[in-house]
């Protein structure tokens, strides 16, 4: 179990739950499936006033939990910046290492995988987009990274593109993992 202390509240860690104590109201999931998280700005009308390290989870019976971790006008970024990674290994390490290992597996023995939005093969990625559908091939992409989404580009189409924003999109880690496995394989193949 790990135990991190956040301003007045204390979040527990366990190996089959996550929960908040000393919160106003009970907060707690468990066994979740499903992650994300990153860093969004904090404004107040047109001007960036600070810095917030979010991650959310979400599980099968679709319950949410939040965790934030808030830094105004750079005051103890650095450290809030330090718990947040602390808290995102322990909360990978205890519900999603293996769990991920297991798709990437499947996906390397050539089986389709689904993320959230997105259908991963052999080949490519497919994007859903309601009726619509983006399609990638490994070999066409151009990855470029920002802090607070990857952008896939096509270096066949100027047109075409994809975004996976860490913020939106459940179970980004394992999308981008894969990505990179398949263009890097790609990449020592030629």
């Amino acid at each position: 179990m790990n135990v991190f202390k956040i301003g007045n509240k204390v979040l527990h860690i366990e190996p089959s739950k996550i929960y908040w104590e000393n919160q106003l109201f009970d907060n707690l999931i468990d066994q979740p499936t499903e992650i994300r998280y990153g860093i969004a700005p904090i404004q107040l009308d047109m001007f960036t006033i600070g810095t917030n390290f979010k991650i959310q989870l979400r599980n099968e019976k679709n319950d949410r939990f939040n965790i934030s971790l808030k830094s105004y006008f750079g005051i103890g970024r650095a450290k809030k910046y330090q718990l947040y990674e602390q808290i995102a290994d322990s909360i990978w390490d205890n519900f999603f290492a293996t769990q991920f290992a297991e798709l990437v597996e499947k996906w390397e023995n050539g089986e389709t995988i689904e993320v959230a939005k997105f259908l991963i093969d052999s080949k490519g990625i497919t994007k859903k987009l309601g009726p619509h559908k983006i399609t990638m091939n490994f070999d066409e992409m151009k990855l470029f990274p920002r802090f607070d989404h990857l952008l896939i580009n096509s270096n066949l189409k100027d047109d075409k593109f994809m975004k996976l924003h860490y913020l939106d999109h459940w179970n980004w880690p394992l999308i981008n993992e894969i990505i990179n496995r398949a263009i890097n394989t790609d990449a020592n193949r030629r």
